[in-house]
């Protein structure tokens, strides 16, 4: 080993980093902060991917496995860590604004096309009536422990009145064929390499729906109503899926509305101003279809 350098914590600062340069090449280290999450899941999905558009997985250690390595080298670890990966460390730039979501849609297209017979499940349900039931949940803990000021506590009340009326509605819908997800493909989790997107950070990833997938990123990074139009239109021509369309429109708002009351729980959009923000695209969401595009719509 040459050299280790400690790098930066990412947003969720749920790791330990840092790069390593040996042998002339460089790789990443992560420990994860949590002693309970083993780094399973994300080392499934390297694995699965084989170093295609993701990072090649050489190590991977359990807190067990760490603390065993320890004793056996008269090493003092620290305990309190979880799960230990080392891959590949990826050079690249941001996504070019300009480009972006055509760019990332290929890369999440392919990913996507990634199947497997047994793996863990994709954190966000699939179905509209069970994201919903995500949601209702959330609104609940949010209202008894009073996160919100009265205007937005009353307007939610509302957005999940019409969101159950239109769970009601929609009836069980399209089935999908479980598939390889991400679960946060947000910028910082995308690098451009050789014009090509490489994605990083799969500790979310598991087999789910696809459509839930690109959602998700649709209201998380978030996208402007031009950048969607282009997401989706780039998607599907980049992936056969017949019925992706259908279920996108079904579950968008209502993972939208979770991803925005998941901010106010946790925190993670930090000022009122900008979780209010959130909650204010999220509630848009059940006044208006979501934007597809002439060739998705055709679709």
């Amino acid at each position: 080993m040459e050299r280790v350098e400690r790098m930066l914590a990412g947003p969720g600062r749920r790791n330990e980093l840092a790069l390593v340069e040996a042998g002339g090449s460089r790789f990443v280290l992560k420990a994860r902060r949590d002693a309970d999450d083993d780094a399973q899941r994300e080392a499934w999905a390297l694995r699965l991917r084989r170093g295609a558009s993701a990072p090649l997985l050489h190590v991977h250690l359990t807190r067990t496995e760490v603390v065993s390595l320890g004793v056996r080298r008269g090493m003092a670890l620290d305990v309190g860590l979880g799960g230990v990966i080392v891959m590949d460390f990826v050079e690249g730039a941001d996504p070019d604004d300009r480009d972006r979501a055509k760019s990332a849609a290929a890369a999440v297209a392919e990913l996507h096309s990634t199947r497997a017979r047994r793996g863990p499940d994709f954190g966000c349900p699939s179905s509209a009536h069970l994201i919903y039931g995500y949601a209702a949940d959330l609104a609940k803990r949010i209202v008894r422990q009073q996160m919100l000021v009265e205007r937005d506590r009353v307007r939610l009340t509302r957005v999940m009145e019409i969101a159950a009326r239109r769970v009601e509605r929609l009836g069980l819908g399209p089935r999908a064929r479980r598939s390889l997800c991400h679960g946060d493909l947000r910028w910082h989790n995308m690098k451009m390499l050789d014009g090509c997107v490489r994605l990083v950070d799969f500790e979310g990833a598991g087999l789910g729906d696809p459509a839930v997938d690109l959602a998700l990123m649709t209201c998380r990074t978030p996208l402007e109503e031009r950048e969607e139009v282009e997401l989706v239109d780039a998607y599907l021509s980049a992936r056969r899926d017949d019925s992706f369309l259908d279920r996108y429109v079904r579950v968008l708002p209502l993972v939208s509305l979770v991803s925005a009351l998941s901010a106010v729980v946790v925190g993670r959009t930090g000022t009122r101003a900008r979780y209010r923000d959130e909650l204010d695209r999220a509630f848009r969401r059940f006044d208006t279809r979501p934007a597809t595009g002439a060739r998705a719509r055709a679709r």
